[in-house]
């Protein structure tokens, strides 16, 4: 029998264990295949006794690996109990010799001796003077469906390019054909719900140093005319003469990668571009991945940053047409992010706050280090930058905004985007990611290109009330609630049972698309663990759930937040293959009087958002817990209750 792992990861152990328990085969003693709700039966026939078979191995006889459709170990376990007697006889272990497989019908039931764990298989058949034909082996499991509420990405490579607004239309951009033939995809909405594919913006050539990699969008002013901008690093196809690595392409060391104009910014879809290339960089020595274009306030200067060795320099444009640019700070930061910059103007305050609340918003712009998530994971530093001199003049730590470390080379909204008729445009920080993780496979062909997914859209905000600096949050943009269809589940103040967890969520077996509010009540001591994609009983051997995210409380006087009433601790186990990147802790203020959980499922991923979104995390799902049985969203913890809503999500 394995044992037991408490899934609160030590958060609170010694209040209660979330069993993980799993059946462990071939282990011919320690099968935890027993006990669950055994029936006795009477097996006595008329051509004799059963012969009991030990089966030493899940996959004996051709059997199918545990947890698949016929398999000695299902998942959930079933089990007919027994006792050796006169109408069930010791017969050769299946491990010995292939003999007894042939006596062994391939629908054989698993059977376990009363009150032991071993596992046995049963026959009353002689055995035949050859083998007959093998037990047929399981089919081979569902190519899993494609993501139903989320945008698909490429397998290969999915870095999202840009995403801005334009004439109250939405485009997003992100690398699309697999290589040794790369693009950059374009896809359009109304509502950043309904998105529609347009052909590709731009093309790469053939050779490497001419593939379209990384990049952003702007929106800016090119011979006094307002336009979406694309600036590409790799090459795109327009690689300059040389062999010196520049915006990772080649050519004399100071051209790489390409802009890109619209032909026609009165058409609603742009769907035509003007590629210009190689673009000029003069003191590249190597950068790449070029920043959004930012104009600075106080000499107008276009200016963007791009990674350079370990840190970001800052470019500064030389040419009214954008394309091109010198270097004039190489030590702009100290760090440098993922591909894309993500260099940005400070996002909006929470809803209801104003400016000088909290620590007031001293950061002028955020930007994108790497950090120990790794490379274009979703940390972020707020950042002051002097107008004047062009100098970071304050630099703070670097935060996690989601705890997923799947979750890559995303990018912000573009400022300055437009709405119908060129009125203003949508004030908010749009986010979006790659999620790597949630590929159906490592291999890409054009036949699975859009096998992957990105990120939901969240609405990125800036707390000024949080820590000694303030700090970002990030929860679902709102147009995802014109998704839920009517409520599934509810529960209402229901309080959280130690003993055992509570389904508070029940979806049909498999994958789900799901919207899930949990609203709990707790106090300095309280203690929650939240199961998500839960067969029926998550704390049996063998049984459990996809994913476990916990959280305990503590008082808020013992932390730097002065206004904190209650500081959260969020812990996650995965157990769908994602890590965590740690716990994060957070504060609920003396107006919160919840601790509100939103967790958001897809075919093949979960998003859950805490704490009014403090704490996030992003990953692939697996569903295998409950593939044939209902999956289920518990609770389980102490000093709390819960007050729940679920609904269906619609697909795009």
């Amino acid at each position: 029998r394995s044992p037991m792992k408490a899934a609160m990861a030590g958060q609170f152990a010694a209040v209660m264990l979330v069993a993980t328990w799993e059946v462990r085969c071939p282990l011919a003693a320690a099968h935890t295949i027993g006990s669950f709700n055994q029936i006795t039966h009477s097996h006595s026939t008329s051509s004799g006794p059963l012969r009991m078979h030990h089966i030493s191995s899940c996959a004996q006889c051709g059997r199918p690996p545990k947890g698949t459709p016929g398999s000695w170990c299902p998942l959930p376990p079933k089990c007919i109990e027994f006792e050796f007697d006169a109408d069930h006889v010791l017969g050769d272990p299946l491990g010995t010799s292939t003999a007894p497989c042939r006596s062994v019908p391939c629908d054989a039931q698993p059977y376990c001796p009363k009150g032991t764990l071993n596992l046995y298989t049963a026959s009353n058949v002689s055995i035949p003077p050859s083998p007959p034909s093998p037990c047929p082996t399981a089919p081979p499991p569902p190519t899993p469906a494609p993501p139903l509420w989320h945008l698909p990405a490429r397998c290969e490579e999915g870095d999202v390019n840009a995403l801005f607004q334009w004439n109250g239309s939405w485009h997003l951009m992100q690398q699309w054909h697999a290589r040794p033939a790369t693009s950059i995809g374009h896809t359009i909405s109304s509502d950043l719900l309904h998105f529609t594919r347009l052909p590709d913006v731009l093309t790469s050539g053939s050779s490497s140093d001419e593939q379209c990699f990384d990049g952003s969008a702007s929106i800016v002013v090119r011979s006094g005319m307002r336009t979406p901008m694309l600036m590409i690093d790799g090459g795109c196809g327009m690689k300059g003469p040389g062999s010196i690595g520049c915006m990772e392409s080649s050519g004399n060391g100071s051209t790489g990668g390409v802009t890109a104009f619209p032909t026609d910014v009165t058409d609603l879809t742009l769907s035509n571009w003007a590629k210009n290339g190689p673009t000029i960089f003069e003191g590249c020595d190597g950068s790449a991945g070029p920043s959004p274009v930012i104009v600075n306030p106080v000499t107008g200067q276009p200016q963007l940053i791009a990674i350079h060795g370990h840190g970001e320099a800052l470019f500064e444009a030389t040419s009214p047409s954008l394309t091109a640019w010198k270097m004039t700070d190489p030590a702009f930061l100290p760090a440098r992010g993922g591909g894309g910059g993500l260099w940005h103007p400070l996002p909006p305050n929470v809803n209801g706050l104003s400016a000088d609340a909290g620590s007031g918003r001293w950061p002028t712009h955020i930007m994108q280090l790497d950090a120990s998530n790794g490379d274009g994971a979703p940390t972020f530093a707020l950042v002051k930058v002097d107008a004047a001199t062009s100098k970071v003049v304050n630099l703070s730590a670097t935060v996690a905004v989601d705890l997923g470390t799947s979750v890559r080379y995303g990018q912000l909204s573009s400022t300055g985007g437009t709405g119908v008729g060129g009125s203003l445009g949508d004030p908010r920080t749009i986010h979006v990611s790659w999620l790597t993780s949630a590929a159906e496979s490592s291999e890409c062909v054009p036949a699975t290109i859009d096998s992957g997914a990105l990120t939901a859209f969240r609405d990125l905000r800036f707390d000024p009330r949080l820590g000694t600096d303030g700090a970002l949050v990030e929860l679902p943009i709102a147009e995802y609630f014109a998704l839920r269809g009517k409520i599934i589940n509810s529960t209402t103040a229901m309080p959280v049972p130690e003993t055992g967890p509570t389904a508070v969520a029940t979806f049909a077996p498999g994958p789900s698309a799901a919207d899930t509010e949990l609203n709990f009540s707790v106090s300095v001591g309280s203690a929650v663990s939240v199961g998500v994609a839960c067969d029926g009983a998550p704390l049996l051997p063998g049984h459990g759930c996809g994913l476990y995210v916990n959280f305990t409380t503590e008082s808020g006087g013992s932390r730097t937040d002065p206004n904190a009433l209650t500081m959260v601790t969020m812990t996650v186990v995965d157990r769908s293959g994602g890590r965590p990147s740690g716990p994060v802790t957070f504060p609920l203020f003396a107006d919160e009087s919840t601790l509100p959980v939103r967790i958001m499922t897809d075919t093949r991923s979960v998003e859950v958002f805490a704490g009014y979104g403090r704490g996030v995390y992003t990953s692939k799902l697996s569903s295998n817990f409950c593939a044939s049985t209902n999956c289920l969203i518990t609770v389980m913890g102490k000093a709390a209750t819960v007050t729940s809503s679920s609904w269906g999500l619609e697909s795009l």
